[in-house]
């Protein structure tokens, strides 16, 4: 019997060492297999990027379009919209205001009224012929005919009992429409090419670049030496076939990656490269994170295996201490293990001290600080722009607030203070008390510096001072890609019924309105919170680090109370959830939206979440 007892004892170290063998097996031949499949992974993720370019271009010549249309139907009902000085001062208000070289209407002959009150005929150019079929149309890249500079017409018809009668048209630099391909992508180290069907350049974010040495792909790129592996007769024959396709590339001893796709607007392609080692670089994360979830799993395993071989001989306490401690250490690994390229902090609440867990050495302090969050003040880490709002963060703590989230100026080694986000996850007792918090700082000083950056050159919406809605969709996307680890929310609020309020009360008071409900936004949400208006009475608001679904109700039902408490008007809230309802903003933006006409439907002033 001792014998058998001594074998069952045994046996249990020999299944953790079979499942140690087969942990570490798994994971050599999952890495192989990621190696053989990199420019298949490659491929797709290029492929992905293409397409959001698509959609941006799309949405950018639909909004042009949408400029142009009210400018088409007031046309329609001048008698001569020719000679009407009506017509000619709003087009040369609508060319102020939206940065075009000239605006312009042309009548079936092709003659014009320009913003310019100059005389000019468009009759033999091809855009002017496709918009008079009732198309909205966007040109190649063209010579201006009153400025001479290189410029893209968009083009509306003009219809009278419908009937086309003109066009009207707006010229556009090519810097405007480059402003998409300028958009990072893999963090600045990819490069996007919009190309006609022949190979010749319209728009690039780098026109000087290795990849275009002349201003046509074809006689400038595949015709190159050093570029002899390129299939070049496959290439040209997916351009005129509008196929897409992916090809890697040797520049100066240097791997690229290529994709191209058509772009489905006046047989335009677009292009994107990236350097392999970008790509590269992803697999090694993964690899590294395939390490860490091997080792945590066996050490959990091995844990378990104690745990179950002492559970016998301890005491109901102990056991809930020590399960306790067992949740906090697995909670504290799968953070940790996320967050290797940051600061980890773990900060004992009641202890009231701050650890280091990693990266201390590029912040100014001890790996263990005393009576935090008052010391860190008090030391000089924090500056003293940030040190109230830093130490309000930490006050006041309850289960509402599982997540503290803000952006501080903090003292970093070699006595310079650089903006940082701390992202705090509060751990409870078994009475809902926080006792323990593990989390990162991370350096978010260039982000800030594109983000003012982007500040200083994007226009604010003059009626209520938030981000206009090419602003916040732009903050938006950086958002979701410089922090794709955390949850966030995307709000669109909309004042229900504001038709009428404005035709009962007034525009200045509906003004006062929309003014009155974004400082209100402004106040219930953080500064590190992304608030824009995107339409006349519609707002959205991207909630960055959220806890759960009860955080977000509760800022929700206090906006639409103070809403309507202050003008006695309700709103309607639509809520999409990052990643749960969408990877990108696109997806969560049309979430959001479908929530807020759920919510309309339910009888307006409430709030719904995207049900998928």
């Amino acid at each position: 019997m001792t014998e058998i007892v001594r074998k069952l004892r045994y046996s249990k170290y020999y299944l953790l060492a079979i499942a140690f063998l087969i942990a570490i097996f798994a994971m050599f031949f999952y890495m192989e297999a990621l190696t053989q499949n990199i420019e298949a992974r490659s491929q797709a993720v290029l492929r992905d990027t293409t397409k959001h370019l698509y959609s941006s271009f799309t949405e950018k010549a639909e909004d042009e379009w949408n400029i142009l249309t009210p400018l088409a139907y007031f046309a329609a009902k001048e008698e001569d919209f020719l000679h009407s000085e009506d017509l000619r001062k709003r087009m040369l208000d609508l060319q102020e205001s939206s940065g075009y070289d000239y605006v312009f209407a042309a009548d079936m002959r092709g003659n014009t009224l320009t913003s310019y009150n100059e005389r000019l005929y468009v009759g033999d150019r091809a855009y002017f012929r496709t918009a008079m079929r009732g198309e909205n149309v966007l040109s190649d890249v063209i010579e201006g005919r009153v400025s001479h500079k290189s410029v893209l017409c968009a083009a509306v018809p003009i219809r009278k009992e419908e009937k086309v009668v003109g066009i009207v048209s707006a010229a556009i630099v090519i810097p405007e429409f480059e402003a998409i391909t300028k958009a990072s992508i893999f963090d600045g180290a990819g490069d996007v090419y919009i190309t006609t069907k022949t190979g010749d350049l319209i728009v690039g974010n780098d026109k000087e670049s290795e990849f275009f040495l002349g201003d046509n792909l074809f006689v400038s790129f595949l015709k190159e030496a050093n570029r002899k592996q390129i299939n070049e007769e496959q290439i040209i024959n997916d351009f005129h076939s509008d196929k897409e396709g992916f090809f890697p590339y040797t520049d100066q001893g240097e791997k690229y990656y290529a994709y191209y796709a058509p772009l489905g607007m006046n047989d335009w392609f677009v292009i994107c490269t990236v350097p392999a080692a970008v790509i590269d670089k992803q697999t090694d994360s993964l690899q590294k994170m395939l390490w860490f979830l091997t080792v945590g799993l066996l050490l959990s395993f091995a844990l378990i295996l104690v745990f179950v071989g002492l559970s016998g001989k301890e005491s109901r306490e102990i056991l809930r201490e020590r399960n306790h401690e067992l949740e906090i250490n697995e909670r504290r690994f799968r953070m940790a293990s996320s967050l290797y390229n940051n600061v980890v902090i773990e900060w004992n609440i009641e202890e009231r001290e701050l650890i280091f867990l990693s990266g201390y050495e590029n912040i100014a302090a001890e790996p263990i600080l005393k009576n935090y969050p008052q010391s860190a003040v008090e030391k000089g880490l924090v500056h003293p722009d940030s040190a109230e709002a830093f130490l309000k963060m930490h006050e006041g703590l309850s289960t509402a607030d599982n997540v503290l989230c803000g952006e501080f100026k903090l003292l970093l080694r070699g006595n310079s203070f650089v903006w940082c986000r701390i992202d705090e996850l509060l751990l409870f007792d078994e009475d809902g008390k926080p006792v323990r918090a593990i989390g990162r700082i991370t350096d978010i000083n260039k982000e800030r510096e594109e983000i003012e950056l982007l500040k200083s050159k994007a226009k604010l919406d003059s009626g209520t001072g938030l981000y206009n809605k090419e602003a916040t969709r732009l903050l938006a996307e950086d958002c979701l890609k410089q922090d794709p680890a955390s949850k966030h929310a995307l709000l669109i609020i909309d004042l229900d019924d504001f038709k009428e309020i404005n035709d009962s009360r007034g525009h200045v008071e509906g003004d006062r309105i929309l003014l009155n409900a974004a400082n209100i936004m402004k106040e219930l949400f953080r500064s590190s919170d992304i608030i824009g208006r995107i339409g006349g009475d519609e707002f959205m608001v991207l909630v960055r680090s959220v806890g759960d679904e009860l955080f977000l109700e509760s800022k929700i039902r206090r906006l639409c109370e103070r809403v309507r408490e202050h003008d006695d008007i309700t709103l309607s809230v639509g809520i999409a959830q990052y990643p749960l309802d969408g990877k990108d903003y696109i997806s969560l933006y049309r979430c959001a939206d479908n929530a807020m006409y759920e919510a309309k439907a339910r009888g307006k002033g409430t709030f719904a979440f995207y049900n998928n």
